[in-house]
């Protein structure tokens, strides 16, 4: 799948889901953290404080 197309899918996803899609491939490992756009609400920093 082209760079572009990985990358328009993955401006979609919330932060935690674009992380999740690094299972898919290796291709797809590293591609969240070059999205345009990181939203980091309160949500996503709750999620990162659960206690795991």
């Amino acid at each position: 799948m082209p760079d572009n197309v990985i990358t328009h899918i993955l401006d979609r996803l919330s932060v935690q889901d674009a992380v999740k899609t690094t299972i898919l491939s290796r291709n797809w490992r590293f591609k969240w953290t070059t999205l345009s756009q990181h939203v980091f609400d309160d949500n996503f920093l709750k999620y990162l404080s659960k206690d795991k």
